[in-house]
């Protein structure tokens, strides 16, 4: 059975490098497209940064930004590559160590912490 996703995915793909070739070859378009994408990501790494000392996904939304980021930009791509490394080395430390029933307590304890958290922060 074929993946309507995938074909859908390539598509946009498509869509998507044949927009940002067409925008490579207009300076103005090219340098407003590099300024959009900088300011989104730089506001999700920032947003982020936020997350980590409230509650929230900070460190993935900070991977997020870094990765919207790297879309345009080599030295986002280098501090998103020892990020992507030290994640992959920690997600594998920890399937290695925990059995998937723990795997799934903890990550329900973490959802669970987080919301009741974010919760207790609305009301006040």
């Amino acid at each position: 059975m074929t993946d309507p996703f995938k074909s859908r995915r390539e598509r946009w793909n498509q869509v998507y490098t044949a927009r940002r070739e067409s925008a490579r070859e207009r300076k103005t378009i090219n340098a407003a497209w590099k300024i959009v994408v900088f300011v989104i990501g730089v506001t999700v790494v920032i947003f982020g940064a936020v997350l980590l000392v409230f509650p929230g996904p900070g460190w993935p939304t900070i991977l997020l930004g870094l990765i919207i980021l790297s879309s345009e930009f080599a030295w986002a791509n280098r501090f998103l590559d020892p990020v992507k490394r030290t994640t992959q080395r920690v997600s594998n430390s920890v399937k290695d160590r925990t059995s998937r029933r723990q795997q799934i307590a903890i990550m329900s304890l973490l959802v669970f912490v987080s919301v009741l958290g974010t919760v207790l922060i609305l009301i006040r």
